[in-house]
């Protein structure tokens, strides 16, 4: 499932943005992560063009992204299982959940709605959006201790940690700009 995400990536990194929301748009109501993406793309399509209509419409998607990583880590089996102690969970079950990666996923969404709504001058949004991220990411890497996890080659648990190490390294430069 990750692995089909590849060639939209590619195309982000390439800032082929019309190319990469091509990719992403069709799947972006039913899934996060294309959701994420797309939502992605608009913020560096905001970023780079400095229009407010792109930054509204950059605003827009990541709310919507916001909105379904939401819903959907709350109705995937297992939410919060792997946080509570004595789970039942088994240790080979996480890549099935995709809660963490959609957590990682959220925390990053606030830190590009931060990055908008400080360009756009609405530094209490702004601020407040910042402080929502860095609540998620603390909160991950807490609980990140709590999992017993033999990672091997669980593709899920590998995206989210290197989203959730990007995400952390992202933030703190952040901050250090603002």
């Amino acid at each position: 499932r990750i692995l089909d995400l590849d060639t939209g990536i590619d195309h982000l990194i390439s800032i082929r943005l019309h190319d990469s929301t091509s990719f992403f748009e069709p799947c972006s109501h039913d899934d996060p992560l294309h959701a994420f993406f797309l939502a992605e793309t608009a913020f560096i399509q905001a970023a780079l063009t400095e229009d407010a209509s792109d930054a509204r419409a950059a605003i827009k998607l990541l709310t919507a992204a916001e909105s379904l990583l939401k819903e959907k880590s709350n109705s995937e089996s297992g939410i919060g299982s792997y946080f509570k102690f004595g789970s039942s969970k088994k240790k080979d079950e996480i890549p099935e959940d995709l809660h963490l990666l959609y957590q990682s996923c959220l925390a990053y969404v606030y830190l590009l709605t931060a990055g908008m709504y400080f360009r756009r001058g609405n530094y209490m949004k702004g601020a407040y959006s910042v402080r929502r991220s860095w609540k998620q990411y603390s909160s991950l890497i807490k609980n990140l201790d709590l999992l017993d996890i033999d990672v091997g080659d669980s593709e899920v648990y590998n995206f989210f940690l290197s989203l959730l190490l990007f995400g952390v390294g992202g933030f703190l430069f952040f901050v250090s700009l603002v």
